[in-house]
């Protein structure tokens, strides 16, 4: 992932996306996000909220050259917490997740 170089007033977004075994759409969403705000000034950090994948994440998929995007993190729960509507949340903040696994 090669990240472009961002003014210090950028704005920090954070995306929390929960997602169960999904994980090329999810790649996808984030190369889509990362294309939308690409002309904006703002650093992209995705936080996967892994809910219970049998599958792995394929980091290969969640390579790219991105404009925004500055992390993926997965955070994965022990079991499956049953979400019926995963919709992601995005919240501008300053800091970044701390606790979360790299996704590449």
């Amino acid at each position: 992932m090669v990240a472009s170089v961002l003014p210090a007033s950028s704005l920090n977004v954070v995306v929390v996306m929960p997602l169960r075994d999904d994980w090329s759409s999810a790649a996808e969403l984030i190369r889509r996000l990362d294309q939308a705000l690409a002309s904006y000034p703002c650093a992209l950090h995705v936080l996967l909220v892994d809910d219970g994948s049998a599958q792995s994440c394929n980091s290969p998929d969640f390579q790219s050259d991105f404009a925004v995007v500055q992390t993926i993190q997965t955070l994965r729960l022990r079991r499956n917490l049953a979400i019926s509507e995963p919709s992601p949340l995005v919240l501008p903040t300053s800091t970044r997740p701390q606790r979360a696994t790299p996704c590449w």
